[in-house]
């Protein structure tokens, strides 16, 4: 409980609220991986105020997150951000379900579990798009960090991989998609991280990983592990210059076709495309200059920001 004991004018909620936590960072992927850990506890606790904390995203204002929520049976008149020091009749806290490197729960995912459910009852899903097989292609984003994808997405598509493009379905599409899939091929990151979306169903499923950067993220592993599947990675990241990838998240990435994706197609009886190390001159061309347009642009700003503080 908070008890404000001064005659501070103090924003108030005269009411029990739900601390959801702080949402700095105005990114898709880490809303849907990192900040819905702490909704379990709405599970039993229907019809509160849900109160957040951030640097800038305001979630009424956002209809893909609220879309999300809503699907966990929370309002857009549920939510608050809390922006100045507030009094609250009682504030309740939940634990996070995970921390990303650290654990992962049951009841972690039992909230992308919850979200099917509610999509399913809602919806009329069976008229929807499904596939067996897919590749989730980064190709078609406006600001995509990976150089080389091109030949990686031809060859699953030879081999029966209905091409898609996640960011281009709607929320609900997704959803289904990630459910019945049986075989789902990906570059790491977000789009692989959406295997969360089996949720607790234990369904036998296969996972390929391209993996884009020597350094591992262990938020994958945690993901597969909470939701059963075998998954295959494959190494086709090529790091020539120092320095770069700038970090796991920013890039830029080199993929290449190299002995490991050619054992692999050899083992598992796929088909190899016929030009497939013809791209490794202009993708390295293109990367360079990628890497070049990096270190300019932070350079640039570090001595802007080095100028105006003196």
């Amino acid at each position: 409980e908070c008890n404000n004991g001064s005659d501070r004018d103090w924003e108030k909620i005269d009411e029990e609220v739900i601390y959801i936590g702080d949402f700095s960072t105005r990114h898709y992927g880490n809303f849907l991986i990192d900040y819905l850990c702490r909704l379990w506890y709405n599970s039993k606790e229907r019809n509160k105020k849900f109160i957040y904390v951030s640097n800038g995203l305001c979630i009424e204002k956002e209809s893909n997150y609220l879309k999300i929520l809503e699907y966990l049976q929370i309002g857009k008149e549920q939510l608050q951000r809390i922006i100045e020091p507030t009094v609250c009749a009682t504030v309740y806290v939940p634990e996070k379900s995970m921390i990303h490197d650290y654990y992962i729960t049951n009841a972690y995912a039992q909230i992308y579990e919850d979200i099917w459910q509610n999509i399913e009852q809602k919806n009329d899903v069976a008229t929807l798009n499904k596939y067996e097989k897919i590749y989730l292609t980064r190709q078609q984003l406006k600001k995509h960090k990976e150089v080389g994808e091109n030949v990686f997405e031809r060859f699953f598509e030879l081999n029966g991989f209905q091409v898609i493009a996640p960011e281009q379905l709607s929320f609900i599409e997704q959803v289904v998609v990630f459910r019945h899939a049986k075989e789902i091929a990906s570059i790491e990151g977000t789009h692989a991280h959406n295997i969360i979306f089996k949720g607790t169903s234990r369904k036998s499923y296969k996972q390929i990983i391209l993996r884009k950067q020597s350094e591992i993220i262990p938020r994958q592993v945690q993901l597969n592990q909470i939701t059963g599947g075998n998954v295959d990675w494959i190494d086709v990241y090529c790091e020539p210059l120092k320095g770069f990838p700038i970090s796991h998240d920013r890039g830029p990435f080199l993929l290449k076709w190299n002995e490991q994706i050619e054992q692999y197609a050899h083992d598992n009886h796929m088909i190899l495309p016929k030009i497939r190390r013809v791209y490794a001159l202009p993708n390295m061309i293109i990367y360079i200059c990628k890497c070049i347009g990096y270190w300019l642009k932070h350079n640039i700003k570090r001595v802007y920001l080095k100028i105006k503080s003196k």
